[in-house]
């Protein structure tokens, strides 16, 4: 950018390896949705509780990050593009956290035996198309942190 109150970010390498674990916690959103697909309901668990846990790490990882940012002298109030910076990690942070109270609620359905069989298919259906949108998002965030 060409303005002076707009620095440039450092990229710490923990962004990369946290992009990383939020890819594989998609990739394993879709095991258990193709698990469900195919009614095996034990498989789609496994993997649900694997992107769940991928999914903490990611959130650990994103506070790591802040507070790497934080000891280089890099805080929200300091520049524009650092509070942008935070600002959109930490709304990103509140939808998965929001997307985590889903998550848990797919788990715990496929421990319920009186759920219905299409409306757990459905549940996880719909809790791996958010993870997916999560992800994209966290894509375009990241590829606009790259660019400025």
């Amino acid at each position: 950018m060409a303005y002076g109150d707009w620095r440039v970010l450092p990229e710490p390498a923990m962004l990369w390896v946290n992009t990383f674990i939020l890819f594989l916690s998609s990739v394993f959103f879709q095991k258990a949705k193709n698990f469900s697909n195919h009614y095996d309901f034990r498989g789609a668990r496994i993997y649900l509780i694997l992107a769940g846990l991928l999914t903490l790490i990611f959130l650990f990882g994103q506070i790591v990050v802040w507070k790497t940012l934080v000891s280089y002298g890099y805080f929200l109030s300091s520049n524009p593009s650092f509070a942008f910076f935070y600002l959109l990690t930490g709304l990103h942070m509140v939808h998965l956290l929001g997307g985590l109270s889903v998550w848990s609620f797919s788990v715990y359905k496929t421990f319920n035996e009186d759920i219905s069989v299409n409306e757990l298919r459905s549940t996880i259906s719909l809790s791996t198309m958010y993870w997916h949108f999560l992800l994209i998002v966290w894509i375009f965030l990241f590829g606009l942190l790259l660019a400025t």
